[in-house]
């Protein structure tokens, strides 16, 4: 995974300052189709985006009760998705401050839809990164 631009890391040392917190809470989001042509495990997407919470541990947290993942599952409905919605409650509740997906396919394959759930946790005072 990519590192974080200095202007992303100063975002989010805001917003823990901004919720009076030390360290903001990581949900992981892996997806795998039955299509996927690139054969990205779960297990690969994990592991890319809990290396990049570690690198930045001083503002970044995760435990595995924060690790959404699904398999056989299409990224063009939110149809049979059950952990992106349980992800999503939780970031509605205030208790995700950011989600990561290794790529931004992992979290759907439609354009439309990228830019409705980025607004959705935008909204719920989030971010995304991927």
């Amino acid at each position: 995974m990519r590192d974080l631009r200095q202007n992303e890391i100063d975002a989010l040392l805001r917003l823990a300052q901004k919720k009076k917190i030390n360290k903001l809470k990581v949900a992981i989001y892996a997806r795998k189709s039955r299509e996927d042509e690139y054969g990205t495990s779960i297990a690969t997407q994990i592991d890319a985006c809990k290396s990049l919470i570690e690198r930045y541990n001083f503002i970044l947290e995760t435990d595995d009760a924060y690790t959404f993942s699904e398999d056989n599952v299409s990224g063009f409905f939110l149809d049979h998705r059950e952990e992106y919605t349980k992800m999503m409650d939780l970031v509605e509740l205030g208790k995700v401050h950011i989600v990561l997906t290794m790529k931004i396919d992992r979290f759907s394959r439609d354009a439309a839809n990228i830019a409705k759930y980025i607004e959705q946790i935008t909204q719920a005072g989030a971010y995304f990164i991927a």
